[in-house]
């Protein structure tokens, strides 16, 4: 497929309406790249505004097919996630409550539109696979994996799966699924973020922790980041080095 223009999906539910999180960004920037290649991308995605990031790469030429779905962490989507972890006595997580329900729109679309390469983000969005002939790629960005998504991977393998770590690509290689398995480490843009002591010490002066070891905790308060293991890990950090403080 050398200098072939090649038509690009990449089948996430969250990326066009939501601005944060490591899978959204993922895609917006991978479509971008695929773009200045010279590639046709499209982003199969959950109905919604369009976020900031996404009308921005809809301008560039990104095409967007959207289609119902329910989005996580909302009242209404936590209060039936909830009800079906309860009438089901089921783990059911938020991200999958959304995966399943924009499922059967993606696999209508799928089995109608043919593209020369979809990109799934999600394990359980590899449900989507049953719609997909060839050219699926999984892009493994870590997380639970539990029996059924195991089974169902060894039943229907894309054609290769993409981790962002050796660790993640390691668990997918012990679970014996039948493809090639890369470790691709997620990018840094070197532009946005970069050290900058000046604003390292202005911003602890301002919090008056100059003297401190800082564990410095980023991301969502939900419970698939495990920030409640950390908590409770500082009882040990601090008696072996008093003084550090959790921001």
């Amino acid at each position: 497929m050398r200098g072939e223009i090649l038509r690009i999906a990449f089948y996430a539910p969250s990326v066009a309406c939501i601005n944060v999180g490591g899978v959204e960004t993922f895609v917006r920037e991978v479509t971008l790249r695929m773009m200045r290649r010279g590639h046709e991308a499209s982003i199969i995605s959950g109905f919604g505004d369009l976020s900031r990031e996404s009308q921005e790469l809809a301008r560039r030429g990104a095409r967007f097919k959207l289609f119902p779905f329910i989005r996580r962490y909302t009242s209404s989507s936590n209060a039936l996630v909830h009800l079906i972890r309860l009438s089901l006595r089921s783990e059911l997580t938020p991200y999958a409550a959304e995966s399943f329900s924009m499922l059967p729109f993606g696999i209508s679309h799928l089995s109608i539109r043919k593209y020369d390469i979809v990109a799934i983000t999600s394990i359980n969005d590899s449900l989507i696979r049953i719609a997909i002939k060839k050219g699926s790629i999984l892009h493994y960005q870590g997380g639970q994996i539990v029996d059924w998504q195991i089974r169902f991977l060894r039943k229907f393998p894309p054609e290769r799966i993409v981790a962002c770590s050796e660790f993640t690509a390691t668990q997918l290689r012990i679970h014996g699924i039948p493809c090639p398995i890369d470790n691709v480490p997620n990018g840094v843009d070197v532009n946005s973020f970069y050290p900058e002591p000046s604003a390292r010490q202005r911003i602890r002066d301002q919090l008056q922790i100059s003297d401190k070891n800082v564990i410095l905790f980023i991301g969502r308060f939900t419970e698939e980041k495990g920030v409640e293991y950390l908590i409770k890990s500082m009882k040990s950090v601090r008696r072996e080095h008093p003084g550090t403080i959790l921001l």
